[in-house]
């Protein structure tokens, strides 16, 4: 008997740990995590809070055989602040980071948002973060996991938004329906890193 497999599944609170290590596996090395402040060291503990926001206000999917996570804010969610840091019981990062990383960080996403907000000054879900685990990536579990959560989130309905750092990530979007709305160079450290603003009209999946 053959079984069904679905090209998504929710994520409950319950699938954090496992979740969050593989963003952090599959970012570390990623054009992304330079942009952040504090680089690829401060990876972890920031994608962990994105997760954990996006399972409370959000949603988060896994690809079959839990190969791919994506991690999505719908259009009715807060943006990321310090009163959404203690609502959701996050004191412990900047504890952990130091205040005057955590301040950066919070800098950055803020001026991620502005982004966000003149490439789509209307409502619209975002899509925060998409990673495939190491040594599984370039097999279309990528582009699978965003064509099935652009669907889950309601893609036909509204548009969506995501930052892309590198090409090979501008060309897995704009296969799915993605178009390039802004283009800015981020300035970090090791130089700086480039950053897509891409849009999805909404539409039927």
């Amino acid at each position: 008997m053959q079984t069904l497999t679905l090209p998504a599944r929710r994520l409950l609170v319950a699938d954090e740990d496992w979740a969050a290590e593989l963003l952090v596996a599959a970012y570390t090395a990623a054009p992304a995590a330079a942009a952040w402040p504090g680089g690829a060291a401060h990876s972890r503990a920031w994608l962990r809070l994105l997760l954990r926001y996006a399972l409370h206000a959000g949603s988060v999917y896994a690809g079959p055989a839990d190969r791919s996570v994506a991690v999505w804010l719908p259009a009715e969610a807060a943006a990321l602040s310090w009163a959404s840091l203690l609502r959701r019981g996050q004191l412990a990062l900047p504890l952990h980071l130091g205040w005057s990383a955590c301040r950066q960080l919070m800098h950055w996403q803020q001026q991620q948002d502005e982004r966000r907000h003149r490439a789509l000054p209307m409502p619209h879900h975002q899509l925060l973060a998409l990673g495939v685990r190491p040594g599984q990536q370039g097999q279309g579990a990528g582009r699978s996991l965003l064509r099935a959560s652009v669907a889950a989130v309601g893609g036909r309905f509204l548009p969506c938004y995501a930052p892309v750092y590198s090409l090979r990530g501008l060309s897995l979007a704009r296969q799915q329906g993605f178009e390039v709305a802004s283009y800015d160079e981020v300035p970090t450290p090791a130089g700086p890193v480039p950053c897509w603003g891409l849009v999805r009209s909404a539409s039927v999946i």
